[in-house]
């Protein structure tokens, strides 16, 4: 509300979301996205859109209501919905949180340059996927399939390029069908060594995209 009392709760509602599909051919996106403000629309009548195909996928970031604390009891109204995404919204405009936000993502993106580090990924809130050992050493990190013998080619790999594997980290992303695994090892693995990898991973998964990404480089600590 501004100070002259305008507000503009409610200002969209079921019409207009039917709009989205009015005129449209068969390959519209009829997409909505709302990064606004929550209180725009009630959940009921963008939900009602999608569930007639006047809309046929939306992102929404704010909510009527919107989530607390971890402690705090929090509904999500789109939570039943496969085709209506949503992320947490994050209140940074203040001079006390800007910094906090700031340096918490630029520790992030160092963690992650530095160590191979993953944490903060919408993947898996509030979970770390990282190594924790002083340099120098060696980060060997790899996105992979979570095919069974996917993991057993790195580890296999790691070991048979002679190296000793000093820390590793993993973790399986079920629903994405992927799996991150980041390992601190006391020297590189060759070109050669580093094609064995993938070579061994596709055979013993029978997964010609088992392996998706890999990293490898030389950890000196943070600088």
């Amino acid at each position: 509300e501004d100070p002259q009392g305008q507000s503009n709760r409610g200002l969209l509602d079921y019409s207009h979301f039917c709009q989205l599909g009015d005129d449209r051919p068969d390959n519209s996106p009829r997409a909505f996205i709302n990064a606004a403000r929550g209180f725009l629309y009630a959940p009921t009548d963008l939900k009602r859109a999608i569930d007639e195909g006047h809309v046929r996928a939306a992102a929404v970031d704010v909510f009527p209501e919107e989530p607390g604390s971890a402690d705090e009891d929090w509904t999500n109204p789109y939570a039943e919905m496969d085709n209506v995404f949503t992320t947490p919204h994050i209140g940074a405009a203040t001079q006390e949180a800007q910094p906090r936000i700031a340096s918490r993502m630029a520790t992030s993106t160092q963690l992650l340059n530095e160590q191979g580090t993953v944490r903060d990924t919408v993947f898996g809130q509030g979970h770390t996927i990282g190594i924790n050992t002083e340099p120098p050493h060696w980060v060997l990190a790899v996105v992979h399939s979570d095919v069974r013998g996917t993991k057993k080619a790195i580890d296999d790999s790691i070991y048979e390029a002679g190296a000793s594997n000093l820390q590793s980290s993993h973790r399986d992303f079920p629903d994405l069908g992927i799996a991150y695994d980041v390992n601190a090892i006391d020297q590189p693995l060759t070109d050669d060594q580093l094609s064995s990898l993938i070579e061994s991973a596709v055979s013993l998964s029978d997964d010609p995209r088992a392996i998706r990404a890999i990293r490898q480089f030389e950890a000196h600590g943070t600088t």
